[in-house]
């Protein structure tokens, strides 16, 4: 089982920054580097979304820097 299965990452969800910044990020391509268990995401900071993509371990996104906002 992948790290973006067991973690439940799917496309469309945005997760915040765990240290309190107003750093949001959301996963925009959950497939391309599924292989090494990366994900793509768009990021976003006090509101204004940053041009271009990153991409990102799942268990970083998931358990590490962000938290998923309900």
């Amino acid at each position: 089982m992948s790290l973006i299965d067991r973690y439940g990452i799917k496309v469309g969800q945005v997760y915040a920054a765990a240290d309190g910044a107003e750093h949001m990020v959301e996963v925009v391509d959950t497939s391309t580097f599924a292989d090494c268990d990366d994900v793509v995401i768009k990021e976003s900071i006090g509101g204004l979304t940053l041009s271009g993509t990153r991409r990102i371990d799942a268990f970083k996104l998931a358990r590490v820097r962000y938290y998923l906002l309900d």
